[in-house]
């Protein structure tokens, strides 16, 4: 006697998702900021972190007036790696890029901190949810695909 195995429901077969991420609080700030040469020198800037991007500008003139950004770094796809090995400053690496930043502020410091690292885990949690939905997408394509001899 073969016994047969039940069909999973729609419901059995799919994967939980990752919980949607907390919202990332936004920063503003002066921000001494070292760029990918080692023989760069500190430089401060202007320095926003909202809507998944770090941006910055020379002065604070051309933030307020709406003028483009000096620079930027786009966390939307690719997450910043956030470390704190060396006193007092902050090392954000992207793929090809390392970027050293210092607030004089300790608060502001450990605030500036605080909101990379969420930045950090929420771009890998939505990273896990596009994944997980592309997965249970090609898991639902390939049960309605599959034939019983």
């Amino acid at each position: 006697m073969v016994l047969e195995e039940p069909l999973l429901e729609e419901e059995d077969n799919k994967i939980p998702l990752p919980p949607i991420p907390a919202d990332v609080p936004r920063f503003e700030g002066w921000v001494k900021k070292k760029g990918r040469q080692m023989l760069t020198l500190w430089k401060w800037r202007y320095m926003v972190l909202e809507h998944n991007c770090l941006l910055w500008w020379k002065r604070i003139e051309h933030y307020k007036n709406g003028d483009a950004p000096w620079g930027y770094l786009d966390f939307n796809h690719i997450p910043p790696h956030i470390s704190m090995d060396i006193k007092d400053e902050i090392q954000l690496e992207m793929p090809g890029r390392l970027y050293r930043l210092y607030v004089k502020d300790e608060k502001e410091m450990a605030n500036l901190s605080k909101c990379l690292k969420m930045q950090e885990q929420y771009t890998r949690a939505w990273i896990l949810r596009a994944q997980s939905d592309a997965l249970e997408s090609d898991l639902s394509t390939s049960m309605k695909n599959f034939k019983r001899p």
